[in-house]
C-alpha cells in the first residue's frame, strides 16, 4: 500500500466527517463531526445570508453541541460576503469554514483572514503544485490546507504540501 511507501502509518485513527444535509442521520451512523455546504451565495444578498444561517442555526440544533460543524462555501462568496456570513454565524461555533473565494484570489484569501483572525479557515482542493501551498502557508492565509492528491501534482506533490504544513505549524486534510 502506498502509506507503506510513505513510511508507514502515522496514526491509529484519523478525523473522519461526513458532508451533505443530512446531519441527523450521519450523528446516527456515528460520525462526531459534519459538513454542510451553502446554498446560497453573494446573488441572493440578504436574504441569502439569513437563509443559510437558518440551515446552520437547524442542524447545530439538530446535532447539538458535541459534533462538530463545518461549512463548505463551494468557492461561491466573495469577501464581504464571506466576512458578513461568519460574523452571522460565529454563534453556532462553526469548527472551520472553507472554500469560500475563488481558489485564484489569494489577495481575497488575505483580506478574509485579516478580517476573520478568529474563525478557523480551510482551502486547498483546487489550489494546483506544492508552489501555491507554500505562498498560501508563507502568508498565513488558512488555518487548514486540503490538497486534492490528484489536482495538486500526485503522491510526491502531496507529501512537499505536507511537509510546508507540518513546518508552518498549518494542518492538512
Amino acid at each position: 500500500p502506498v502509506y507503506e511507501l510513505l513510511g508507514g502509518p502515522q496514526k491509529d485513527k484519523i478525523f473522519c466527517y461526513a458532508s451533505g444535509f443530512d446531519s441527523e442521520w450521519y450523528v446516527e451512523s456515528g460520525f462526531k463531526a459534519t459538513k454542510l455546504f451553502t446554498p446560497y451565495g453573494p446573488q441572493d444578498g440578504l436574504d441569502g445570508l439569513k437563509k443559510n444561517e437558518d440551515l446552520v442555526a437547524r442542524t447545530r440544533e439538530a446535532i447539538g453541541d458535541d459534533v462538530e460543524l463545518m461549512l463548505d462555501c463551494w468557492l461561491s462568496m466573495d469577501v464581504e460576503h464571506t466576512v458578513r456570513l461568519a460574523e452571522m454565524l460565529r454563534p453556532y461555533r462553526l469548527k472551520w469554514i472553507e472554500d469560500y473565494l475563488p481558489f485564484d484570489d489569494l489577495e481575497g484569501y488575505a483580506a478574509v483572514r485579516q478580517r476573520l483572525p478568529w474563525q478557523t479557515l480551510a482551502a486547498g482542493e483546487h489550489w494546483y503544485l506544492p508552489t501555491t501551498f507554500a505562498a498560501v502557508v508563507q502568508r498565513r492565509l488558512v488555518d487548514i490546507l486540503q490538497p486534492d492528491v490528484l489536482w495538486a501534482g500526485g503522491i510526491t506533490a502531496g507529501v512537499k504540501i505536507c511537509h510546508l504544513a507540518e513546518a508552518s505549524g498549518v494542518s492538512v486534510i
